[in-house]
């Protein structure tokens, strides 16, 4: 009789691109989180370990001397703390599952909503540790500490979006200046479709992933709501009442058509629309 057999994790699974992406975040946090900490104790005590911007030793009445001594032989495990509950709130708020390439508002704000809610639990620990041991943690160092958390945490999650506009500024200030020829290089293009495809085209566009060297640099879209709204920093002009003006408004010299759901027969009067502009076409129904 054969015994079962347990079935045993696939340690290539275990370990898949998903996971790596999770634990390299997390370590970029948490080593960030320490960095940020140090940075705020260093601005609030100067090479010497003297007070610079303590408000609250000054309020409270305390012995400043003594506080501080206090605040710097626990400094270690404060910091270990803030880092803790900055990195348990990133958690809570679903921030290590998200995928950051190609994140948008909602992962933004939850990106935001985690570190008030950081914040605000510094700073009830802050106020029990005051009251139960009598070691008062500066507020200055609590907002310093949040804000360039904040800042490093955003650097790492949306540098792919930060590279990609950057490239995207260097062809528009390339083509600016008349560095951009008329051939299939470098052509100024026009997406009609500002949803999920169009969202992407533009991204690999930037990003300079497509087969061609398509710059993007206006966008039309029939929804309403849409318009004067930006994607990737890209303007929505208006719906396809606008494609003449547009393409004169911005050069046009190639359209890409980037609509997933769409007929046969509108795609047909869309392309014969965009012809009449005698500019090339590409369809991209499916990205």
């Amino acid at each position: 009789m054969q015994t079962p057999q347990k079935h045993k994790k696939d340690p290539k699974k275990i370990f898949g691109s998903k996971y790596k992406r999770i634990f390299l975040i997390l370590f970029l946090d948490i080593a960030l989180a320490v960095g940020a900490f140090a940075i705020a104790s260093a601005i609030t005590l100067n090479s010497r370990g003297e007070a610079i911007l303590w408000p609250d030793y000054i309020m409270s009445g305390y012995d400043a001397i003594r506080n501080i001594a206090l605040f710097r032989t626990h400094i270690v495990w404060i910091g270990a703390v803030f880092v803790c509950l900055t990195v348990g709130m990133l958690a809570a708020f679903d921030s290590y599952n998200s995928v950051w390439r190609y994140a948008g508002r909602v992962e933004f704000f939850k990106l935001i909503i985690s570190y008030f809610a950081s914040g605000g639990a510094i700073f009830l620990f802050a106020f029990f540790m005051r009251l139960f041991f009598d070691i008062l943690i500066p507020s200055v160092t609590i907002l310093l500490y949040s804000f360039f958390s904040l800042f490093f945490s955003a650097l790492v999650r949306y540098q792919s979006g930060i590279r990609q506009y950057l490239v995207h500024l260097k062809n528009r200030v390339s083509n600016n200046t008349g560095d951009f020829k008329q051939t299939n290089v470098n052509l100024r293009t026009l997406v009609i479709g500002a949803g999920f495809s169009g969202s992407q085209f533009i991204e690999k566009a930037l990003a300079n992933q497509t087969d061609e060297s398509f710059i993007p640099v206006a966008l039309l879209d029939e929804d309403k709501d849409k318009h004067g709204t930006k994607v990737h920093n890209i303007r929505i002009e208006g719906g396809m009442e606008k494609l003449a003006q547009t393409i004169k408004k911005y050069r046009i010299e190639a359209i890409v058509i980037a609509i997933v759901k769409i007929n046969k027969a509108k795609l047909k009067e869309l392309y014969a629309e965009c012809a009449r502009h005698n500019l090339p076409i590409k369809v991209m129904t499916a990205l």
